[in-house]
């Protein structure tokens, strides 16, 4: 009777203790699963269901940090410690906490913490970013750029972001242009990005020409795309000379020696798109490429109705002043325009002096030659364009069908 009566109450305990721990598990369920819900919207809400949710504790530290001020720093460095202490491998806890103490008045803390995070987490970039500025205000170049590599490796998107503030430091000394250029021939996977909103927006055309300068020097010279916008700035600005010596200074050695007058003239090698060689700008309605439609390469342009307002070819120019001779062969098929199209030469500089015209050509005409003489005048004309074109006065004039065709170019001097 007596090992009955125990039996039953072990049977009762363990029910009892099952019981309680089925509803300590159901409630601890429960509450992760509140926490889940509410832990980005309502964290304060979220971690009094769950004091240990890590999303939650991770909000509050972070809603403390925007609150700015000692106290909320401290409320920051708090949460930010707990969501350590339950879990010392989340990642960016470490940083967050270190931004708390940093915003607590403690630097010299924060850095050993950020440092530790970045190590320790090397995509870490709260940390990383932390550690890139403080190392910009203490001019501290080598981590500079040791931050920079790893935030936008991480975050190539992120160039616009940080080119600004690097901007200071690369034109602040030879020695920080040295050190930038020798990061930059590494082909960093970020640098079409960075490069490119440098040679935009970086306001010392002389620090940045230095740069390209030593990039073409090195095993991993410009892009095409990061030479486009460097020229492309160039010219915007007028800065021409400068422009052509860095157009010059990326071209092939073989190359060198058949320049002549006007590069490319017969679309020998591909169009670059680059100031000096042939750029095309096409817009909606209308088509441009070099085909084989003639004996040799040509120019072709398509037109399928649409208002284009065409001005869609350049060829950027460094003739010397002096007289010359703009040729080649034409053909439309069917192009139907107000004003037809044509080659126009002008100065890129001064007062743009128009140079020379071509005859305006339109419906249906066979292969043609054409033949214009001009003349470069001493002063104010140093760069000159050459642009197909249509002219049109108004908009009903820019409606344009049909195509046209230009082959053998050539420019040569009247001597």
């Amino acid at each position: 009777m007596a090992n009955s009566d125990r039996r039953r109450r072990t049977r009762r305990a363990a029910w009892t203790v099952g019981i309680l721990l089925a509803a300590f598990l159901g409630w601890r369920i429960v509450a992760h699963g509140v926490g889940d819900l509410l832990a980005a919207v309502e964290p304060a809400t979220a971690s009094a269901w769950d004091r240990r949710h890590p999303v939650a504790l991770g909000v509050l530290a972070q809603d403390r940090l925007k609150a700015q001020g000692a106290e909320p720093a401290r409320a920051a460095a708090d949460f930010a410690a707990r969501l350590l202490a339950n879990d010392p491998l989340h990642a960016g806890a470490l940083s967050l906490y270190g931004l708390a103490i940093a915003q607590s008045g403690a630097p010299e803390r924060a850095e050993r913490i950020m440092r530790t995070a970045a190590a320790h987490v090397p995509f870490d970039l709260a940390s990383h970013a932390w550690l890139y500025e403080r190392a910009l205000k203490a001019q501290d170049r080598l981590a500079a750029w040791s931050h920079l590599d790893m935030l936008l490796r991480a975050r190539p998107g992120m160039a616009d972001r940080v080119g600004a503030s690097l901007v200071s430091l690369v034109g602040s000394d030879p020695q920080a242009e040295e050190g930038f250029a020798r990061l930059m021939a590494t082909s960093p996977p970020w640098r079409p990005g960075l490069m490119t909103y440098l040679a935009r927006h970086h306001p010392d055309r002389e620090s940045l020409a230095r740069l390209f300068g030593r990039l073409q020097n090195s095993g991993a010279p410009p892009t095409l795309p990061e030479l486009q916008a460097f020229l492309e700035r160039l010219a915007r600005e007028g800065d021409y000379d400068r422009a052509y010596l860095a157009w010059v200074g990326h071209l092939p050695r073989e190359r060198l020696s058949k320049l002549g007058l006007m590069y490319n003239a017969r679309f020998q090698y591909p169009v670059s798109n680059l100031p000096f060689d042939w750029e095309f700008f096409p817009a909606p309605g209308m088509r441009l490429r070099v085909v084989a439609d003639t004996d040799e390469p040509a120019l072709k342009v398509e037109f399928f109705g649409a208002r284009v307002g065409f001005a869609g070819v350049r060829h950027f120019l460094a003739l010397a002043p002096g007289d010359y001779t703009l040729s080649g062969m034409a053909r439309t098929d069917d192009l139907q325009s107000a004003r037809g199209l044509r080659w126009r030469l002008y100065c890129a500089t001064g007062a743009m002096v128009e140079l020379a015209t071509t005859e305006s050509l339109n419906m249906t005409t066979q292969a043609r030659p054409f033949r214009v003489p001009f003349s470069v005048p001493e002063a104010d004309c140093g760069t000159q364009v050459m642009a197909l074109e249509s002219p049109a006065r108004i908009a009903s004039e820019s409606a344009i069908n049909g195509s046209a065709s230009y082959w053998r170019l050539d420019l040569e001097s009247r001597r």
